[in-house]
């Protein structure tokens, strides 16, 4: 692919990002595992799948449509970098984009680490990540793999 050939893919890109974005992710089932994961999970979730899988876990806390609200706002607040990364068709890497939790959304987390005492509860968090890949069938399309508080 030419310069040209991305720059005009950005330019036809941009003109459809917003609607795509703001009809395709309407639910919490377009957001990859993040309803089976990181919504409203119980510390007791947490903590089991913490130790299971040797890593951070987290969960959002709030109302599913408060969340996914917040998350399609940061998408259209990261707009041009993503429009980028869909117009750039030999970049198939995964892509991530970074939010601060808004309220009345929370966060929180369990971390796989001699510095949390579980005793003391979930850690509060601030910031969340939304995974993003190319969609295979469709070269104008993502899909998003996972969004988690951090």
């Amino acid at each position: 692919m030419t310069y040209e050939q991305y720059e005009k893919r950005v330019a036809a890109i941009d003109g459809w990002f917003d609607k795509y974005i703001v009809e395709t992710f309407t639910n919490t089932y377009h957001f990859g595992h993040l309803k089976k994961y990181h919504i409203n999970q119980s510390d007791k979730f947490l903590m089991e799948r913490s130790r299971r899988l040797k890593r951070d876990i987290s969960t959002f806390v709030g109302k599913e449509n408060e969340i996914v609200a917040m998350l399609v706002s940061c998408i259209l607040e990261n707009r041009q970098e993503l429009i980028e990364y869909i117009a750039d068709v030999d970049d198939c890497d995964v892509w991530e984009v970074t939010g601060k939790i808004k309220a009345p959304v929370h966060g929180k987390s369990y971390h796989y680490s001699m510095t949390h005492n579980w005793k003391d509860g979930a850690c509060s968090c601030s910031y969340f990540k939304i995974s993003f890949k190319k969609n295979e069938k469709n070269k104008n399309a993502i899909v998003i793999t996972s969004a988690y508080p951090y």
